[in-house]
């Protein structure tokens, strides 16, 4: 607090995640410390991600995104069936999901499930039958 300028007698509270060294210079201080609502929400994230179920379901997302990515021809035969079927024309190959970004994962599943008729109409059936 010295190094910026911040009087110690004006703190009420301080934010932190939750790192050995922050938790116990807070506690050495006697400061009142609120954990970082966006850190425990990450981590919460993080633990409902160790499910098998969803990690079997966010790795079929990468393998429909990922087939979309390298393929023209399969780009090409989405932008047909999302304007057959009346769907948004979003891409799915620039989605890329990030593991420690949790953000890129929930917009790569909504793009998937936004154009799941599309996708069922253009991936080979061993893919969407067997999930």
């Amino acid at each position: 607090m010295a190094a910026w300028g911040l009087p110690e007698d004006k703190l009420v509270c301080m934010t932190t995640d939750n790192a050995g060294n922050i938790t116990l210079a807070a506690e050495l201080n006697q400061w009142t410390r609120l954990q970082c609502f966006g850190h425990r929400l990450h981590l919460a994230i993080e633990n409902a991600m160790k499910d098998d179920r969803i990690d079997r379901a966010v790795g079929l997302c990468k393998k429909v995104v990922s087939s979309f990515s390298y393929s023209w021809r399969r780009k090409r035969e989405l932008a047909e069936a999302q304007r057959e079927l009346k769907l948004p024309e979003h891409s799915l190959h620039s989605l890329s999901e990030c593991p420690t970004r949790w953000g890129s994962r929930q917009a790569m599943i909504g793009r998937v499930l936004e154009q799941l008729k599309a996708i069922a109409q253009e991936i080979p059936h061993p893919y969407m039958a067997e999930h």
